[in-house]
Formats: C-alpha cells, structure tokens, sequence
C-alpha cells in the first residue's frame, strides 16, 4: 500500500507515517503543494490514501483548498489525524475537517468520535504512540546525567491556565521551590517565573531535536512527563508513550486516560499533587532498582501495543474497509499488514522518503557543557512554532497565508507550539 503524507515537519513524519512504513506500506513526505506537487506526485505515485495531520504551519487555506481539489480530482482517500482534540477541537480540528471533508478522522480523544460522526465524518480513537525505531534504550552521556528532567515546553495560552498548569503545579513547582537539580528541555521557560514557575538560572538548556530526546530520558533517574488533559480516556501527550518506549523512568500526572492505559508504580509512577510528587521523587531517588525494574516494566508494555505500528495497523482496518484485509501477526517481533485481494491497492516494500536526521537539525540545540550552562545560544528560528503563535505564519512559506487566514478562532493563544521540544511545529495536544 501506498501512502502520501503532507506537511513540513520532520518530526511528524517520524510518527504515525513511520508505522505505516514499519507495517509494510511504501511512504512518501511531500513537503509543498501549492505550486504542482500534490498533483504529480498524485500522478506519478499513485497513493492509496493521503494522509495529514493535526496542528501545523503547512495548514493554510491555499493548501487545504488545493489539497481537497486534488484528492476529489484523482478520488483518493484524505485521512485526517486530528491531534488537536479536545481542546483545541472548535478552534481548529472542525473548520480543518469541513474545508478539507476528509473521508475518515483518526482523533486522538475516544469521546470525541461521535462529534465527528454526527458531521457525517467516519471516524475512529488513535492516540499518540512512539516510534520504536528511534525511542530505544541508549547509553546515558556525560552532561545530561541528572536527577530530574523534563523536556516540555512552557505555554502562557489560555486553555493551558486550567490543565496544563494543573500538571505543572502539581509536578514541576514543587521541586524547584524545594531546591531539586532539575534540567529543562524546551521552548520559552524563560517566561515560567512570571508564572509562578520558579526556573533558576543554569537548568534551562533550550530546543532539544526530538531524535536527541532518549539520550535525556536514559541519562536522567527521573523523567517528569506533563499531561494537558485529565478527564479523556486516551489523551496522552505525545512524549508519554516515548519516555517509556526509550526506557526512561516515568512521573507523570495522574489522569484518565494514564489510569486506562498503564498500571502505577508498575510502567511508570503519577501524582495527583505536590506533596505526593515530593513524595515519589525521594521514594525512588533512593530506590534505584525499584526504578529500573519500573522502567523496563514499561518499556516492555508500551512495545508490545503503542508502537507506531501498532497505531498504523489501526488506522489500516477502515482504510482497507471496501476489500482489504489486515492481519496483526503476534507472533512477529514486528506488526505485520497482509493485503489480501485488494483492488485499489498495493503490497509494497518499505521506501520511506522523509527527511531530517538528527544530525541535520542539531545546530539549535542546547547541549550542557561542564559547567551546567549551554554550550550555544538558541536561535528561535530553529524551532518556529515553539516560540511562535498559532495564527502567525512563521513558517516562511512561499504564499504568505497564516493559519488565521482559514478563519479558525485562535484567540488566547499567546504562545503556541510543539508537542515537542524537539523543533517542529507540533500540535498544542500533543505538547508535553
């Protein structure tokens, strides 16, 4: 099976298009579509389905109408990842899917399906996973050893006053008031003081690319994983499945959807307060081999059902509904999609054409030097949408629309951003 993927970033080609490639389908990135690519790639590759996604630069109203033309033109299908549920679902998720009228929403939030169907969408819950290809156990590095990290970005928005805020009072306020070492990855902690969030001089180290991010989750005791959302059965961040996937040990905020999916203190421990994060970081700051025997307890977990395969061979049922078959091998080490007697579509190798390598993106970075300081400046051209707004176009696109053109209410967003701190305009659910 063959499958084009629309946008920029890549970060978010290293997500749910990575699995499609892990299971077998031949994947291509198109970066570009306003001025003839979508068409001949349409053309000359002939996709079984096109597939975009959530929050993203790439989403202006001149692309969104060229990329439906072009779908009804060659009748393919457009999938839709919406990302961006719930919170940002009126704003953004439902003037996307009524521009672009996509023949099926993938949405990260369960309850939302029936919002999609009640607009004639189909629809089906696909929450963030991990790519396991690049979230592995890796050797700790000397600079990023620490006691705590946390690899977030910080957002003054409005929506994030009520639940991302929520998590960090709970997880992140706590231990730097009581004077914990703590390393920060991430865009616009400079601000946290202003908020309450005591940062002090020395822990911020800045844009972390997200292949960078396992070396920080194997060299830290404990990886602090904020949440957005507390009361949705399968809203995780982006990076929850990743820590664990990587092998990093795991305290996060105690919500739904981490109740639904995990078990406490056996893949990873969570806080519902301050006292109770205090508490856990002191526990397992002295319990190194409870720590590690929860660590691999989750990374074995997450491995063998939130991988990016995994999510891909979801996302494959309806997809291949009209005459296709799927099957989910357990017995392999790896899903595996078998199509069977399926007229519009291709059994194909794996081909990924994507972009961006670790080392292709590492010159906004920050590194810590010996002294705890970065060792260079950030640049906030390398990650636009971290420290940029929603509604801005920073993107340098050629056709100079912004996200606002398409007439979303983004209103109360002062800072936008990444899911991850990772450069790359990633949707405001995913952020973590």
């Amino acid at each position: 099976m063959r499958v084009l993927f629309l946008d920029q970033e890549a970060v978010y080609a290293d997500q749910l298009p990575a699995g499609l490639r892990q299971v077998g389908c031949e994947v291509k990135v198109l970066t570009e579509v306003l001025h003839g690519q979508l068409e001949q790639e349409l053309t000359r590759f002939h996709p079984d389905f096109v597939l975009t996604m959530g929050w993203s630069w790439f989403a202006t109203e001149p692309r969104l109408k060229v990329i439906r033309q072009c779908v009804d033109a060659h009748k393919i299908p457009l999938v839709y990842w919406a990302t961006e549920d719930p919170c940002w679902h009126e704003r953004w998720s439902v003037p996307y899917v009524q521009r672009v009228k996509p023949d099926l929403v993938a949405t990260i939030c369960k309850e939302y399906v029936p919002r999609y169907e009640a607009m004639g969408l189909r629809a089906i819950a696909l929450p963030f996973g991990y790519n396991h290809e690049l979230f592995q156990t890796v050797a700790p590095r000397p600079g990023y050893t620490c006691d705590i990290a946390i690899v977030a970005n910080f957002y003054t928005a409005d929506y994030y006053s009520v639940n991302r805020r929520r998590s960090l009072e709970d997880l992140v306020t706590p231990l730097l008031t009581q004077g914990h070492r703590v390393m920060i990855w991430g865009n616009n902690w400079h601000v946290a003081p202003q908020f309450g969030v005591p940062v002090r001089q020395g822990m911020w180290y800045g844009y972390l690319h997200h292949k960078e991010a396992p070396v920080v989750y194997n060299s830290a005791k404990i990886v602090i994983g904020l949440q957005n959302e507390f009361d949705y059965e399968t809203n995780l961040t982006m990076r929850t499945c990743e820590v664990m996937g990587a092998g990093g040990f795991l305290l996060t905020s105690r919500t739904k959807a981490i109740s639904s999916f995990f078990e406490e203190r056996k893949h990873l421990v969570a806080s519902s307060s301050a006292a109770e994060t205090l508490a856990l970081v002191k526990h397992y700051l002295a319990h190194p081999e409870e720590r590690a025997e929860i660590a691999a307890a989750g990374q074995a977990f997450v491995r063998m059902g939130h991988t990016y395969a995994d999510r891909a061979v979801k996302l494959l049922l309806p997809v291949l509904a009209r005459g296709g078959e799927v099957r989910s091998m357990e017995a392999e080490s790896e899903p595996v999609v078998t199509l069977l007697h399926t007229p519009y579509c291709d059994c194909c190798h794996s081909d990924h054409d994507q972009s961006g390598s670790a080392s292709d993106h590492q010159t906004g970075s920050h590194s810590p030097d010996q002294s705890g300081s970065s060792s260079c400046e950030r640049s906030d051209s390398h990650s636009r949408s971290e420290s940029g707004s929603p509604g801005s176009d920073s993107s340098g696109s050629s056709d100079g629309e912004q996200c606002g053109s398409m007439g979303f209410d983004l209103s109360g967003c002062s800072a936008g951003g990444s899911d991850t701190a990772s450069g790359s305009s990633s949707d405001h659910s995913a952020d973590e």
